[in-house]
């Protein structure tokens, strides 16, 4: 809405009490009916806007909150994962010593097996057997 102009504007008292006020009275009754109401809608206006200001404003800071819950939510998931990554680390550094441990032991079997059958093999020509009469032979 426009808004409203006076039919003049008087510059004394002496303006509203003289005839030109006195003829111009219905449009000073429009002006200020019209005034009037752009300050009904004015003040409505203004007092819808408060009213979505403050409904943005309860909802930024509901929305705050839940950014500040999430993010410490996201953290405390990242701590424990960390902890949980920890965890499986050392069990893998167990796991390989224990892999390291076995791998010695049986390369050193196999050591010790080579050198028993090393020792175990003859080491001079075994002569041939012969039947020997003085034993009896089974039948």
């Amino acid at each position: 809405m426009p808004i409203p102009r006076p039919p003049y504007l008087p510059d004394t008292i002496e303006d509203l009490q003289g005839d030109r006020f006195q003829n111009c009275l219905p449009q000073w009754l429009v002006y200020i009916q019209e005034s009037c109401r752009l300050l009904e809608e004015t003040d409505s206006a203004v007092a819808k806007a408060e009213e979505e200001t403050n409904q943005a404003k309860l909802k930024a800071d509901a929305l705050k909150q839940q950014a500040i819950f999430l993010t410490d939510e996201k953290n405390e998931a990242l701590r424990r994962m960390e902890v949980q990554i920890q965890r499986h680390l050392a069990v893998i550094e167990y796991q390989k010593e224990q892999l390291r441990e076995k791998d010695e032991r049986c390369t050193k079997s196999e050591i010790e097996k080579e050198k028993a059958l090393a020792l175990a093999a003859p080491t001079v020509p075994t002569p041939k057997t012969q039947n020997n009469p003085a034993l009896p032979t089974e039948m």
